[in-house]
Formats: structure tokens, C-alpha cells, sequence
């Protein structure tokens, strides 16, 4: 009699809106890995672009692929990730980060996107502070709906806060 073959892995669908509506992952079951795309990168950060990306929806990815207790990420750019939990913590701490300068930026009395760029993205090459404004109008939304800032048109203003 001959041994049963051994179960072959299963990809199973991981929906992550956030860095897009119909972002996907894909578990690798029993190898406790999972096929991230551009949830997180094997270098740097993912970008959030407001429009079609959604930061609180990104957020809630991050803690959801996060609860997987994954021993390896494959993204869609860059190397393969051998410390997951280090990795999507730092992805959600630089989240964090950024959302706290916004907000600084905001009491300083910085009101429009553009001017917040200025500010927070101040070292970054200016090249790239179209992507960045694009990023920071995504934690603009995701502060509104949370009514932690107040908007009117495109001048933004911490809730609560002077003009």
C-alpha cells in the first residue's frame, strides 16, 4: 500500500483595498507566506494615491495581512521579506509618522495640501511632490471622515482649530 501523497499548498485570496480599491494578496497556505503586490514592498514604503488609494482602508489591510503570522512576504517589488511582523509594523509606524506630520503641518497653520508637502516633504527631491501631495490628500480624506480635520473646499484645518 502506497503512503497518501502529501496535501499540495493552497493560494487562498487576501483582499487589501488601500494602495487600490481591488488590491489583492495571496496566501500560500501551509508555507505561512503570502504574495503581497504592492501591499508591501520588499524596499520602501507602498504608495497611498488619493485618489484610487484609501488610507483607512490601507490601514485596516496592513492589520489584516499583519494577524496572518506570516514567516515570509513575496511582493511585487523587490526581495522576498523574511521578518513580516518587523517589516508591517515599520510600514504602519511610517503610516503613523506620516499622519502625525500632517497633522503637525495643520496646526502650524499649513492649509492646503501643497503647502503641507512643503513642509513635511521639505528634504525630498521637489520631483517628487506631486506623488507626495497625492499621498498626503489620501491622510487629508482619511483624517475628515475620522472628523479630525475640517475641510472646505481644498484648505483643510485641524477640527476644533482656527481658520
Amino acid at each position: 500500500m502506497t503512503a497518501p501523497a502529501p496535501a499540495l499548498p493552497r493560494i487562498e485570496p487576501v483582499p487589501t483595498p488601500g494602495h487600490a480599491p481591488d488590491h489583492c494578496c495571496f496566501l500560500l497556505t501551509g508555507e505561512r507566506a503570502l504574495f503581497s503586490g504592492d501591499r508591501v514592498l520588499g524596499r520602501g514604503s507602498a504608495l497611498v494615491v488619493w485618489p484610487e488609494g484609501d488610507m483607512q482602508d490601507y490601514l485596516r489591510s496592513l492589520a489584516r495581512v499583519r494577524a496572518l503570522d506570516l514567516a515570509r512576504l513575496y511582493p511585487g517589488h523587490g526581495p522576498p521579506v523574511e521578518d513580516p511582523p518587523a517589516v508591517l509594523d515599520a510600514c504602519l509606524a511610517h503610516r503613523l509618522e506620516r499622519e502625525r506630520e500632517v497633522l503637525d503641518a495643520l496646526a502650524a497653520g499649513d492649509r492646503t495640501p501643497a503647502a503641507i508637502v512643503a513642509r513635511v516633504y521639505a528634504s525630498t527631491d521637489p520631483a517628487l511632490h506631486a506623488a507626495a501631495e497625492l499621498s498626503v490628500r489620501a491622510h487629508l480624506v482619511k483624517l475628515v471622515r475620522e472628523g479630525r480635520v475640517w475641510h472646505d473646499g481644498d484648505r483643510f484645518r485641524p477640527a476644533g482649530g482656527p481658520s
